[in-house]
């Protein structure tokens, strides 16, 4: 049976996933090595900090990129790959982005009270410093997001892989071992997220990569814009768990559920890796091979469901241990949570795995639609328990809508290879 379901996978693909699985794994450990040189160098509160201003980061970069994240690795893949048409939607992508996060940082900088308030729930001078840098990063961290979605468009595994590697983990390492506050931390990320994403971008596209700009733009917003309230959406149920902890009970709280949540984003590298190569892949096979797509998403299900389960158990079998090792006995208090947190990994997984597939398939945003369904259902769990807005119920109720996201995600691919085969 195994044996069978292999080899639905060929060689060629298979070697893919696993060099973008590798840097992920990669990226990971350096992440979690990261959060405990934090805790050790900097402190316990700086760390939670450092963890929620992540959600925080999430949040903005999800929405300001406009949909074409999406956008741009579906539409190079349904060019056939093609070199010079590449460049042009990548350099058509970027103007838009860097437009929208440029406004959205000039907003935080003029009304800085107003934001900081509404984001960290208290305003203080080391809070404003904080959310001004934050947003600063923010942009150069969307300029990432572009040109890594130009290198999954193409399939070019290890060029995003060193991408993701480098930015996502080597310069917040880099920063935080010159850094002596989170500050200069979160500055420092985006000082070098900028020039190095400039860079790469000036040695990427050429004088050509701007012919038929603007049929491009249009192409490309006409279907990112679309997902645009999907994204706010999503944006807004990746934040809302910490958000609630920190303006309802403490910002340390919030960092609590972040750092669980952290866990559930590292267990997600393995179909984060399928998602990567599904997209532009899954655009181009639709309208060719079908039948070998389903029988490919048939056996990455069954190893990814397997996958998941495995990892919950190791969790919640070993977190204590794990919580000892990179942090300290004064964080074993939160281990409960965070063990609770952890049953979010499958439902994710399911979801990491399935949405390129859906947004290949569709024009229609789906993906977008579930989103919302989701945080419908938080707030909904949430105002039925608005009498004791404990962590736990704000776990519960994350916990919930994934579980829920996670049976629409299988229900829609269920009817893209049963009716559209």
């Amino acid at each position: 049976m195994i044996k069978k379901l292999i080899k639905n996978i060929s060689p060629e693909l298979f070697k893919k996933y696993l060099i973008v699985f590798g840097f992920s794994f990669l990226g990971a450990i350096i992440n979690v090595w990261l959060l405990r040189f934090i805790y050790h160098s900097i402190g316990e509160e700086s760390m939670l900090h450092y963890t929620y201003a992540r959600r925080v980061v999430t949040f903005a970069s999800t929405i300001l990129l406009l949909g074409l994240g999406v956008a741009l690795p579906r539409y190079i893949g349904r060019s056939d790959f093609d070199k010079n048409k590449s460049k042009q939607l990548l350099a058509s992508s970027m103007l838009p982005v860097v437009f929208i996060t440029s406004v959205w940082f000039l907003l935080n900088t003029i009304f800085p009270e107003l934001f900081t308030s509404l984001i960290w729930g208290e305003l203080t001078e080391n809070t404003v410093k904080l959310n001004r840098v934050v947003t600063l990063y923010v942009i150069g961290l969307n300029m990432h997001g572009v040109i890594h979605s130009y290198y999954r468009g193409k399939q070019s595994v290890f060029s995003a892989g060193i991408l993701e590697l480098f930015s996502l983990a080597l310069i917040p390492l880099f920063s935080a071992i010159g850094a002596t506050d989170l500050i200069e931390l979160y500055y420092f990320m985006a000082v070098g997220t900028l020039i190095c994403m400039g860079g790469l971008l000036i040695k990427i596209i050429n004088k050509n990569s701007f012919n038929e700009f603007s049929s491009n733009i249009k192409l490309l917003l006409s279907y990112g814009i679309r997902r645009v309230p999907g994204d706010i959406a999503w944006a807004v149920f990746v934040i809302l768990p910490p958000y609630f902890a920190t303006k309802f009970i403490a910002v340390d709280s919030g960092g609590i559920v972040s750092l669980g949540i952290t866990f559930v984003n590292l267990a997600a590298i393995a179909p984060t890796a399928i998602s990567f190569i599904a997209l532009s892949r899954s655009a181009s096979m639709i309208k060719t091979d079908r039948h070998k797509l389903k029988r490919e998403f048939s056996t990455l299900t069954i190893g990814m469901l397997a996958y998941s389960v495995a990892l919950i158990l190791f969790l919640n079998v070993f977190m204590t241990f794990i919580i000892e090792m990179f942090f300290d006995n004064n964080m074993l208090p939160h281990v409960s949570i965070i063990k609770r947190i952890t049953w979010a990994i499958g439902p994710f997984v399911v979801f990491t795995l399935f949405r390129s597939l859906i947004d290949a398939a569709f024009k229609r945003p789906y993906m977008s639609y579930y989103s919302i369904i989701s945080v419908i259902i938080f707030c909904l769990y949430m105002f039925l328990n608005r009498d004791d807005i404990s962590i736990e119920n704000i776990v519960n109720g994350m916990n919930l809508s994934y579980f829920c996201l996670a049976g629409l995600c299988i229900y829609r691919v269920i009817r893209i290879f049963r009716v559209q085969s």
